[in-house]
This record gives C-alpha cells, sequence and structure tokens, in this order.
C-alpha cells in the first residue's frame, strides 16, 4: 500500500539484525525494509521529513522524502 508518512526521523539499526525505523513525534515507530538508508539519514540531518514509501504489513520501502521545501527521489532497490 502506498502511504504517506508526516513528520518522522529515520533512526539507524541499534543492532546489525535489528530493522532502521521511522519515528514519529509521539515516539511511535514502524520498520523499514532490510537494508542501509544512509541517504535517508543524511537527506533528513536527523530532523523530521515526510516519507512517502510502499508499506507491505511488515515494512515500509522508502520511495522520496519531503524536506526543506523539496522531494528527494530516494535510490531504491527491490529486496
Amino acid at each position: 500500500f502506498l502511504c504517506v508518512l508526516e513528520g518522522v526521523i529515520p533512526i539507524p539499526a541499534e543492532k546489525s539484525t535489528a530493522p532502521w525505523v521511522v519515528r514519529d513525534r509521539q515516539g511511535k515507530a514502524l520498520p523499514l525494509v532490510p537494508r542501509d538508508h544512509w541517504q535517508l539519514l543524511a537527506i533528513s540531518g536527523g530532523h523530521p521529513i515526510d516519507l512517502v514509501g510502499q508499506w507491505d504489513r511488515r515494512s515500509i520501502l522508502p520511495f522520496g522524502v519531503y524536506a526543506d521545501h523539496r522531494y528527494t527521489l530516494l535510490h531504491t532497490q527491490t529486496p
């Protein structure tokens, strides 16, 4: 399902087996697909962003980010 998340912050995995997550202002988190998301973190600068992606009921595959009044298409590959 296509989804838009407003005001989320990408958080790197704490362990190599844990997924990256996006966390909202209330502290609730959703997992991202298993892979590195350094581009997403770099664009956000650790600040809230708006994220467009695909939710498969387990994790989100990010497609693009709206930050600093600009939309950036992310380089994604199918897992």
